[in-house]
């Protein structure tokens, strides 16, 4: 949990809004599929919520770990 920090987690959320934009743009050249920026909102809503609830585990997994 010691590398959990702040660039680690900025870097999964871009890498994940970013993967997202290139699926949307994937998406718009299948049939039957569009392209919307509200998918790629979903992602980013979604990856801001993980890498939070991340840090928040690792600062509850480190403090008992501490504690033992």
């Amino acid at each position: 949990w010691r590398g959990v920090n702040t660039n680690t987690l900025a870097t999964a959320v871009l890498l994940t809004i970013f993967y997202g934009c290139t699926d949307e743009y994937h998406q718009s050249f299948v049939a039957g599929r569009v392209a919307d920026i509200y998918d790629v909102i979903a992602d980013a809503v979604g990856a801001c919520s993980g890498a939070v609830g991340v840090w928040l585990w690792g600062i509850v997994f480190l403090d008992k770990r501490e504690e033992t």
